[in-house]
């Protein structure tokens, strides 16, 4: 619903944000780049949007939320600035967005932004940690998850707090670290406040993902026909893809009994995502279904073999199974057990492993000896971020977890 009014929303803790809306300029006679605003009660989920000539301005804010009383989730944008110390106002700040910082700045200081994503990952551990204890109650228990914040969460975020301190002295001045660490220090306090109270989210991706469907509207609208070849041969892949995007069920076909759809090689498309991890790490991947970059088993170069990853001293075997309950190499299927001891032996490694995906954490990674031999087989695990609300904050925790994996090969 776009409302014209100020917002007179029956809570006291809300969600704010702004996204941006294609809107016909009646004198310019194309469209132009507005703005909608949305508010959203957290305890409740109804959404308010709110629509003022396209304004992304501080007037329009203190418009819709002059009345209210309460707590104000929003990311960093500089207009919610205009709330800090009124009377009855409360801000919160979005860790969402801080990580997205860090996360950015990888690309430029690895080391550093690790160090500051493992800090906020530690935070919403608590959060999940606090979501299992709901879930096993079947209720919300709001003080407890105010006391679990106060106890583990807050004391990170006061060591996060000295580490950004120590941090920014070794970043380049307009580098995009320097730029992270004064992003998310100039708001700690606005940052922390999610601690003091259980109702309190720790982002603010419950309105994002209430502008979502606006984003979703303007993909489908500014795709306009092609009818050259070279575009027409994409347009079913166009239309499963918007139709993904729009979450609609998924089938062609004009029969009720007729249903189509696409195949995917599971196994494979987990082994290509493991090798854009381990090929910055120095590991070859023969390419079995090319035929190329082989091994031999046999001195007079037969029985050709194609190891999914091996270097030096290791060989590891990418594999699309639950692997994360197995706390014993022994219990995995012989044929795969086989496989790898068999490339050990031809490449002399001394270590081997599984990689498999992995519903949580591991709290070790199960390793076995060889009997009569030095040699190590081990499952190694990646976990696969489950929690996200949009595709970034995806990627963000996904390359986080996939750091930790390599630091766990980096220990056998």
């Amino acid at each position: 619903m776009i409302q014209d009014a100020g917002c007179n929303v029956a809570c006291d803790y809300v969600q704010a944000d702004e996204s941006t809306l294609p809107v016909i300029d009646n004198e310019k006679r194309r469209a132009v780049k507005g703005y909608v605003w949305s508010v959203v009660n957290v305890m409740t989920g109804d959404r308010f949007f709110f629509y003022e000539h396209g304004s992304r301005s501080a007037r329009v804010a203190m418009g819709l939320l002059k009345d209210f009383t309460g707590a104000i989730q929003s990311d960093g944008y500089i207009v919610y600035e205009h709330f800090e110390g009124m009377e009855g106002k409360k801000l919160l700040g979005c860790w969402a967005h801080a990580r997205r910082k860090f996360f950015e700045a990888k690309v430029e200081n690895e080391k550093l932004a690790l160090e500051a994503l493992s800090y906020i990952r530690r935070l919403y551990d608590v959060e999940a940690e606090a979501d299992a204890l709901d879930a096993a109650d079947n209720k919300p228990d709001h003080e407890r998850r105010k006391a679990l914040r106060q106890e583990k969460a807050y004391p990170e975020i006061k060591k996060f707090e000295t580490w950004m301190e120590a941090s920014i002295l070794k970043c380049p001045p307009k580098s995009l670290m320097e730029e992270a660490i004064s992003y998310t220090y100039k708001i700690l306090k606005k940052l922390s406040l999610y601690v003091t109270d259980g109702r309190y989210k720790i982002d603010d991706n419950m309105v994002e993902n209430s502008i979502r469907p606006l984003a979703v509207g303007r993909v489908s609208k500014n795709l306009r026909a092609k009818v050259h070849q070279y575009y027409t041969e994409y347009r079913p892949l166009q239309t499963l893809c918007l139709q993904i995007l729009r979450m609609e069920e998924v089938k062609y076909g004009e029969s009720s009994d007729e249903i189509c759809g696409i195949l995917f090689d599971g196994a494979w498309i987990w082994e290509e995502y493991v090798n854009t991890i381990l090929s910055n790490h120095g590991f070859k991947h023969p390419e079995n279904k090319l035929h190329k970059g082989g091994i031999y088993l046999f001195d007079d170069h037969s029985g050709i073999r194609y190891p999914d990853f091996y270097k030096d001293d290791m060989v590891l075997d990418a594999q699309y199974k639950r692997l994360g309950s197995y706390d014993k190499v022994s219990k995995l299927d012989r044929n795969d057990v086989h496989q790898v001891i068999t490339y050990m032996t031809a490449l002399k490694a001394d270590r081997g492993g599984f990689v498999a995906p992995l519903e949580q954490k591991q709290s070790k990674v199960p390793t076995s000896h060889l009997q009569g031999s030095m040699a190590t087989l081990s499952i190694f695990g990646i976990e696969i971020c489950k929690s996200a609300t949009s595709y970034a904050e995806f990627c963000e925790k996904m390359g986080e977890m996939e750091a930790e994996f390599v630091d766990s090969l980096k220990q056998f």
